[in-house]
């Protein structure tokens, strides 16, 4: 895409590519850009000139706003940017603009709507990462209470758990299981009675009476009344994660396009009658924990009917397998079991590499426990989602001890692909805004990366791990060079370059906001009914011309001063291509793939027949090697 950028010299640059200068602008245009210049220096008769400029940008020809807009952005400092802006946005007409564009790009036509919808996805991530907004008054007030309920049932369990009682105020499984705590309770009512008789010496017979009375009723009423009280877990033994709150606080990021697998996981809880846990297979790098990330988001968000509000834990099984207790049993399951509590249907529990439960045979206890709590949707673990490598899965699917076929009875197995390059991109793009929103980027950068890296590194490699790799190495020798920078550049013009240059990466932040922040706005209203729209002309301008005429300036400004610092400011090919020959001699492979060598015939004396067939087998050998 063409973008006219204007030097301090007054030549036109196209892509970074000088063109012939631009013929000068009539004196009409050059008037016209002074008096905004003025208007903009004194804010006391701006609103006074408002109507005027209004209706000499009215009569303005296309090619002369475009020479308008130049000698504005050229004689304004780059500090009011933002300011020239939001008034150009209120003077000038949308078609008038669109027109300008038209004009500098040589296009036939030009739809700023079409544009605007075209950059909405990346507006939203945008805007999702790098814009903070502060929780609503509501909200707070529901975390803080939340907490407090948490503290004071934490502290309740401490108490019962130290009494050794912990285990006749959770919810009974069954009616043996209910009569058996019943019991109990009497039991301790009974043991409480001889302790009053014990200390009717010291407090009279009176007042140890109603000590033990009362005593007696909080145990029996705290008992019928606590699993009901008792909220649900935030926490699970078993160093599980909780992945809904942490998404919830805004302390997990979810990244990846895998609505596709999502919506699958979906389908496998929500079939009838649920009998199967959803199994994701897939090789390392792939994107496997990304979706179940994905998938507790839209469980969050309530986008799947009947998984409204279910929380969402993650366990490693290697940490559960490697649980032992007393006698060295492992009753982790079982722990976890009790800690859901009567919440068990509202809880989708998450085993990463959950063949290290099932392939070794000291772990088959273990797997008994898992099969049983899986079938028993009532009492056990009602959700599951499992998740391992197809080697693994395989070799489940052909241990001797697993011949019923039990594994598969209960899983349905999701293969997770490499992701595409459209897919790869946008995940890019998410990582880019959550870590170094302010690198200088394009999205044909991001889909270059992954390019690279399909067709230097390897066709195999997963992704998006592969590329996000790359992209991780480019933050990073990003932030070197600016460290280098800062400590070896010590000239005042280099200071003044350093100072210069995180300023203008800030503004280029808030310039990135405020568009994408009027991408929104002109969506909002294209989807608001026809009578309710409002105006939507200045929310257009302020889009137009933050993107081909004030961010294309600034970009420019910021690379310039990146390449006397040697900072790097951008991705650029030429950066993205260095970082992947670094990635590729990490691994010991070539900086770049050699083309097969073809070897020129040669004339050689004919051998005899047997030599002749041994060759031949060799060679054939040989190649099938290779």
């Amino acid at each position: 895409m063409a973008i006219p950028l204007i030097h301090n010299n007054g030549s036109l640059i196209v892509n970074n590519s000088t063109s012939e200068a631009l013929p000068d602008a009539s004196n009409k245009a050059r008037d016209l850009a002074q008096n905004i210049i003025q208007t903009l220096h004194d804010p006391t008769t701006r609103a006074q000139n408002i109507n005027s400029l209004k209706a000499r940008f009215s009569a303005i020809d296309t090619q002369d706003l475009h020479h308008v807009l130049q000698n504005i952005l050229q004689g304004i400092d780059i500090n009011d940017l933002i300011t020239a802006t939001k008034l150009l946005a209120e003077v000038l007409p949308q078609n008038a603009v669109e027109g300008a564009i038209q004009a500098s790009k040589g296009n036939t036509s030009f739809d700023g709507l079409k544009k605007a919808k075209k950059y909405l996805w990346q507006a939203q991530e945008w805007l999702k990462n790098v814009q903070k907004t502060s929780p609503s008054c509501t909200s707070a007030i529901q975390t803080t209470l939340i907490q407090i309920r948490d503290a004071f049932m934490l502290a309740l369990k401490n108490v019962l758990a130290a009494l050794g009682i912990a285990d006749l105020f959770q919810v009974s499984d069954n009616d043996d299981d209910a009569q058996y705590k019943g019991g109990k309770i009497m039991q301790i009512a009974f043991q409480l009675d001889i302790i009053g008789k014990m200390l009717i010496p010291g407090l009279g017979e009176h007042l140890a009476a109603v000590a033990i009375g009362i005593g007696s009723i909080v145990i029996m009423v705290l008992s019928l009344i606590f699993p009901h009280i008792q909220g649900a877990p935030s926490a699970l033994p078993g160093g599980a994660q909780n992945w809904t709150r942490r998404i919830a606080a805004g302390e997990l990021s979810v990244q990846g396009q895998r609505d596709e697998y999502v919506n699958r996981i979906y389908n496998v809880f929500s079939s009838a009658p649920h009998n199967k846990c959803p199994l994701l297979v897939g090789e390392s790098g792939v994107g496997k924990t990304e979706t179940i990330k994905a998938f507790a988001a839209a469980c969050l968000q309530g986008k799947f009917k009947g998984l409204e509000g279910k929380q969402v834990f993650y366990f490693n099984t290697q940490d559960l397998v490697q649980s032992r207790e007393a006698y060295g049993a492992n009753r982790i399951l079982e722990r976890i079991r009790t800690a859901m509590g009567r919440h068990r249907q509202d809880i989708i529990l998450v085993f990463d590499e959950i063949h290290n439960a099932c392939q070794k045979s000291e772990n088959s206890a273990l797997y008994e426990q898992l099969k049983t709590l899986i079938d028993d949707k009532t009492n056990g673990f009602p959700f599951l989602i499992g998740i391992t490598t197809k080697k693994a899965c395989k070799k489940i699917m052909n241990e001797a001890r697993l011949s019923d076929n039990a594994f598969g009875r209960r899983f349905d197995p999701i293969i997770i692909e490499n992701m595409d390059e459209k897919n790869t991109a946008r995940t890019l793009y998410q990582r880019l805004v959550q870590t170094n929103p302010q690198i200088i980027h394009s999205h044909k950068d991001l889909k270059y990366i992954f390019k690279r890296t399909t067709e230097v590194l390897t066709e195999q490699a997963p992704q998006p791990l592969t590329s996000l790799n790359i992209l991780s190495r480019a933050f990073e020798e990003c932030k070197k060079s600016e460290k280098t920078a800062l400590a070896t550049q010590h000239t005042e013009d280099a200071q003044m370059r350093l100072q210069r240059l995180v300023k203008n990466k800030k503004l280029l932040e808030s310039i990135q906001t405020i568009m994408y922040t009027s991408i929104l706005k002109i969506d909002e209203q294209e989807r608001a009914p026809r009578d309710a729209r409002g105006p939507n002309m200045t929310y257009m301008n302020v889009f137009l011309l933050l993107k081909y005429y004030i961010r294309p300036l600034l970009n420019t400004r910021i690379q310039e001063d990146g390449t006397e610092l040697n900072v790097h400011t951008a991705l650029s090919r030429d950066f993205i291509n260095t970082i992947i020959d670094a990635e590729r001699k990490d691994r010991g492979l070539e900086t770049e793939p050699t083309a097969p060598r073809v070897r020129a015939p040669q004339i050689r004396p004919k051998p005899k027949v047997r030599r002749s067939f041994v060759k031949a087998r060799s060679f054939t050998q040989l190649h099938i090697r290779h």
